[in-house]
């Protein structure tokens, strides 16, 4: 989601398209992953996680869907995570930019509400998401 917050910021006209290509591919498309999104809520154990990936990797599954099949979470937790995790990879943007003079933070925070407000997160936890293992 990062990657497609960075393109609507040029879209947007908030930021331009040189600026963006300053920071390096992997860090438009990084996210915290969700095991560890998980642990800090308290929801999953770093054992839980451990089992999820050993299962995922077997399964050939996303780390959601292979928690959901094994009862660790549930479905609307998932989808509160995957909301959650978007949200933060956008604010690491903004952020990023901020602090290189690129956007003024309080723009960056109201495109985020922009564009979080206009995106289906319905399909949001049968898409892959990046820093799941």
């Amino acid at each position: 989601m990062k990657a497609e917050f960075a393109e609507y910021l040029v879209t947007t006209a908030r930021v331009g398209r040189e600026r963006i290509e300053t920071i390096p591919r992997d860090e438009r498309r990084s996210t915290e992953p969700l095991g560890r999104l998980a642990m800090l809520h308290g929801l999953l154990s770093g054992a839980d996680v451990e089992e999820i990936l050993r299962h995922r990797h077997i399964d050939d599954r996303l780390f959601g869907q292979t928690a959901l099949r094994l009862g660790m979470m549930t479905q609307d937790q998932l989808d509160v995570l995957i909301r959650g995790q978007s949200i933060r990879a956008c604010l690491e943007l903004v952020e990023d930019l901020a602090l290189a003079g690129a956007l003024e933070f309080k723009s960056g925070l109201e495109a985020i509400t922009e564009f979080v407000s206009n995106r289906d997160f319905a399909t949001v936890s049968a898409t892959p998401v990046a820093g799941q293992s």
